[in-house]
């Protein structure tokens, strides 16, 4: 992560938060990728991990994001 971020529910800034904040630097995987929202796991521990939405600015990669786990997104 590249700041620290509230994790929320579904892809847009409306969304409920979740009540998690991951903090700058922590090591997320990404799952799905939605416009300008990126779907994460992150595992804080053994045995526990947390799946949610976080805007893309906030997440920093290390490698490209394969396009199969990117939503196409219509445009008029």
């Amino acid at each position: 992560m590249t700041g620290n971020v509230w994790l929320r529910e579904e892809p847009s800034p409306t969304s409920e938060r979740m009540g998690i904040i991951i903090e700058r630097g922590q090591p997320v995987e990404v799952l799905a990728v939605q416009g300008d929202w990126i779907r994460i796991r992150w595992a804080p521990q053994a045995q526990a991990e947390v799946v949610g939405w976080s805007p893309a600015r906030w997440v920093g990669t290390l490698v490209s994001i394969p396009d199969t786990l990117v939503t196409p997104v219509a445009t008029p």
